[in-house]
């Protein structure tokens, strides 16, 4: 298209279509680097002062992006800074997420220097520790303040030492991208035979090597292994280790070796006689001996380790040998944590505590604790070497990492330890995982059917499923709805016909929390006559249920006998039963529906179930006149239920009362394996109250003799109840 025909004659504009309109905005649209700064090169000065090192850092550092960046330098941590430069207008230094970093708004490079000043890492003042960013290009200049001292610089593979000004050694040295920088200086070069002998006097002043361990072991036994959590303080005086040695019983597997600055550890066997490699300490230590073997004076009684009877000889329960190396010499103190694990012939048996031992120290003291993590009992078979002690005088980080009871405490020193525990597992007893606080089951009579409704107040751990048992009149029956914390649920059907409904999980671990079940069935029943027997069953759960009420509403056209079965009939509720206004269908604790069934039974008697007998009905004007009450009463509740169950319009509901149950239209409409609709409740004639305690997977059944009144001539209701 020509640029005249893209003109607008009117405003001067061109028109370009849509594509070629992006095509020129993603040529003109700047491509950004994937990564917007990084550093290309640190040089590392440094001299050693009274109390600190004093170090300078220069950084140079390339921007890529055009808008700039932030670039961090170095950890706030461990360095006290005194000055910062930028060469660059525009950047300043300022600290991003706990980082000193370099902050610029347009591309380039820029060059950063940052003084100041760090503590040294040990107590002999011969040790400094960086912690860095990585660079593309890394040197360092180490000046210390002594003469003929050997430098090492961690990780740089070799520096280059010469003398500097007078009384000072520099070091200088390269290394590769790094996030740690270690400078060690470990002491005077030494001496050769040419010197002279007037130097010899200074060598009284070189102090013996001095290496103390505290040892915290934890045992914890359980499902046929023996787990081992130890801890080895080290203190280091007038000497240094870049490598630790540890003894460990050759049935323990390593599983983890963690502490400041270790490089690698590695496991290895003893020679084929069982002795041990040299130890790394200056002096090896005495040889064995019958009488050194004893206590050391002013150490405690410790009993001592004599050879078992019939061991082989250089097989050891210690004849293994943890090598832990380090990145650099350590002095002073320090922590080591080792992990492992034991595997025990069977979940009950004898098991020897493993033994765990320094190698090159000059004092080892240790405890250990034993704690079961499961269902076992750990009882001490035998021990020497160690002491019993009371779990309160164990360190307190012991106690700290347990996760159960201690069970038994030892302490040691300068000893290997040798316990022998016998360990026997119980079997385990099982326990309620899903329990029913309150239950309520109702059951409503109708023209040849039983409309059943069951609520259950649950709290459940792990349990899937709930089964409702329904007897055997009742297998057939048709679930209308099953309904979990106020959600319709899919139930589903056993081999034994048992409804399955799936539960929740309580929170906090089943002991607030609890949440409502409900299941609705319809039952088929025979239709009631003139007079015979009723018979009530009500379904099982196989929950135990703690206190459970029955409600049976029977029609009002007939009067009833005494109730007989194993629940116990009550002319109310007891105040107990006061569920809440959440729960569908059921009235809140002082609700009208309560308190008006209460009104009733005691208008009509129905709390208290006399037999009857024929001559009552015939006899007396006080007789008529209580019947009148009772059904003018009745009508009055019958009323209130017809009204609750009509809609705004006039009409009633499909559940509402008087329609009847299990018609041809509900029945066209069932489908399996779909979500059933939540039904609400229906109460329609005489209330029977019944309660029971410690209720437990049982289908409760009841009998009630029946007859029906006397037809009475027709009666207008009563002005109180026309006017609702």
């Amino acid at each position: 298209t020509s640029p005249r025909s893209m003109a607008d004659d009117e405003t001067g504009g061109v028109k370009l279509p849509v594509a070629t309109f992006l095509e020129l905005l993603r040529h003109t649209r700047r491509q950004e680097p994937p990564y917007g700064v990084t550093i290309e090169s640190l040089r590392v000065t440094g001299t050693t002062e009274k109390e600190h090192a004093k170090m300078t850092l220069v950084f140079d550092v390339l921007v890529l992006c055009h808008e700039g960046g932030i670039c961090p330098l170095i950890p706030t941590e461990g360095l006290a800074v005194t000055h910062t430069a930028v060469d660059t207008e525009g950047a300043v230094v300022g600290i991003v997420q706990s980082d000193l970093a370099v902050i610029t708004k347009m591309a380039g490079r820029v060059r950063v220097t940052i003084e100041g000043n760090v503590r040294y890492a040990n107590r002999q003042m011969r040790s400094v520790q960086l912690d860095l960013k990585e660079a593309l290009r890394n040197e360092i200049v180490f000046t210390i303040a002594k003469e003929d001292v050997n430098v090492k610089f961690t990780p740089s593979l070799q520096a280059e030492i010469r003398a500097g000004e007078p009384g000072t050694t520099v070091a200088h040295a390269t290394f590769p991208p790094t996030r740690s920088l270690t400078i060690q200086w470990i002491g005077a070069k030494v001496e050769t035979e040419n010197e002279s002998v007037e130097e010899e006097p200074e060598k009284p002043e070189v102090k013996k090597e001095q290496v103390t361990v505290v040892q915290q072991c934890l045992c914890s036994i359980g499902e046929g292994i023996l787990a081992a959590h130890m801890e080895f303080f080290f203190d280091i005086v007038n000497g240094t280790r870049s490598l630790l040695e540890i003894l460990v019983d050759r049935r323990m597997r390593i599983l983890q070796v963690e502490g400041p600055g270790v490089k690698r550890w590695e496991l290895v066997d003893a020679s084929p006689e069982g002795h041990i490699p040299p130890p790394v300490a200056s002096e090896p230590p005495p040889a064995a001996s019958p009488e050194a073997s004893g206590p050391r004076e002013g150490e405690g009684e410790v009993a001592v380790v004599q050879p078992v009877e019939g061991e082989p000889a250089g097989e050891p329960a210690s004849n293994n040998l943890l090598r832990v190396h380090l990145d650099y010499a350590i002095d002073g103190g320090y922590r080591l944590q080792v992990t492992g694990e034991v595997e025990m012939e069977s979940t009950s048996c004898q098991v020897a505590v493993p033994v765990i031992i320094c190698r090159g120290v000059s004092r080892e003291k240790g405890f250990i604790g034993v704690e079961a993590r499961t269902n076992v009992e750990i009882n001490e078979e035998a021990c020497m070497g160690v002491q019993r002690v009371d779990i309160t005088e164990l360190p307190q980080e012991l106690r700290d990492h347990s996760t159960n009871p201690l069970l038994l405490g030892y302490k040691f020193l300068n000893t290997e330890p040798a316990i022998e525990l016998d360990v026997k597992r119980h079997a385990d007893v099982n326990v309620l995982i899903a329990v029913v606080d309150e239950a309520w089951f109702e059951a409503t009579f109708s023209e040849g059917s039983i409309l059943h409704r069951v609520l259950l107040k649950t709290r459940n751990t792990q349990k899937q499923f709930v089964a409702f048992s329904l007897p055997d009149s009742q297998k057939e029956s048709e679930i209308w709805s099953t309904v979990v914390s106020g959600k319709a649920v899919k139930p589903a059907r056993d081999e034994e016909k048992r409804v399955l409904i799936p539960l929740e999980k309580s929170s906090e671990g089943g002991d607030k929390t609890s949440f409502d079940v409900e299941l609705v069935y319809l039952a088929a029943n025979q239709k009631m006559g003139k007079e015979g027997t009723i018979q009530v069953s009500f379904a099982g759960v196989d929950l135990p249920i703690n206190h459970a009420f029955f409600a049976i509403y029977l029609p009002e056209t007939h009067r009833y006998g005494e109730f007989e079965g194993a629940l116990k009939e009550v002319p109310h509720f007891s105040e107990v039963m006061r569920p809440s206004t959440s729960a569908p269908g059921w009235a809140g604790k002082r609700g009208r529906g309560l308190m008006q069934t209460r009104i009733t039974n005691q208008v009509s008697g129905q709390g208290y179930m006399n037999n009857y007998n024929d001559e009552e009905e015939e006899g007396g004007e006080m007789e008529d006149v209580m019947e009148e009450l009772k059904e003018e009463q009745m009508d009055f509740n019958g009323r209130q239920e017809l009204y609750k169950s009509l809609d705004k319009g006039g009409k009633a509901k499909k559940s509402g009362f008087g329609f009847g149950f299990g018609g041809g239209a509900m029945r066209k409409r069932e489908r399996v394996g779909m979500v059933p609709v939540k039904i609400d409740r229906l109460q329609v004639g005489r209330q029977f109250c019944f309660e029971k305690l410690l209720v437990t997977n049982e289908e409760e059944t009841v009998t009630v003799e029946y007859y029906e009144k006397k037809k009475k001539k027709a009666r207008r209701i009563s002005s109180s109840c026309s006017m609702l």
